[in-house]
């Protein structure tokens, strides 16, 4: 979920305009095409109601302090695979990995839709929180989240090829790794990427980001 990071910088600070600008994605050039079998959600797939701006307002006007485990709750990507372990737990039921992968779909589809309200509505308050408290957002820029959105071009849409390795932690959450292809990075595209996710109400939000990972530890699920 590379392109992930560029509309969280809309939150943090707008600083990820400079780590994985919008201009450098625009100016990209997406490799031929997704791999066979690749699921390339549509713009007009985000749905999902966007986050008020008034949670926003609330952060900014309220510092926070950056957890001490942030660096293992998300990280953007690299040019190098961070080296991963698989956390134990017991292999997720069907259901349970359908509704975590209909989150993911759903997130770039509004990536590729370049909402980021309506991105940012599918992250637990804590991530929304440790994205503040590693760059704060000054409160005159929040009305830019509720620009219109503009979709990127087509060949320029991300997706994902699989999710898999699907566990439920000892705490309730779940953790899946994710194929995910963005074509503005080549040579492939494709990458995996590492996430939690915790259930709010019906539906299950990512509580944890951490992309480009190589496993370098138990990487099956615990029975």
């Amino acid at each position: 979920m590379r392109r992930a990071s560029i509309l969280c910088a809309l939150l943090v600070g707008l600083t990820l305009l400079a780590n994985r600008s919008w201009a450098v994605a625009q100016d990209a050039t997406p490799i031929p095409g997704p791999p066979p079998g690749t699921i390339v959600p549509d713009p007009s797939e985000c749905t999902v109601e966007p986050r008020p701006l008034s949670f926003f307002a609330q952060l900014a006007a309220t510092p926070q302090a950056l957890p001490a485990d942030a660096d293992q709750r998300f990280s953007k990507p690299t040019d190098q695979e961070r080296p991963w372990t698989m956390p134990p737990g017991s292999p997720a039921d069907p259901d349970t990995v359908a509704a975590v992968t209909a989150t993911l779909r759903q997130a770039l589809a509004c990536l590729n839709a370049n909402d980021p309200l309506r991105f940012l509505s599918l992250f637990s308050d804590d991530m929304l929180r440790l994205f503040f408290a590693q760059s704060p957002i000054p409160p005159d820029a929040i009305p830019q989240l509720a620009a219109t959105p503009v979709a990127s071009p087509p060949d320029q849409w991300l997706g994902y090829l699989s999710v898999h390795d699907a566990r439920v932690l000892p705490d309730g959450r779940v953790a899946a790794l994710a194929e995910d292809y963005d074509p503005t990075e080549p040579p492939f595209g494709m990458g995996t990427d590492f996430a939690i996710f915790v259930k709010v109400g019906n539906t299950w939000l990512i509580d944890s980001l951490i992309e480009h990972v190589k496993i370098v530890g138990e990487g099956t699920p615990t029975t």
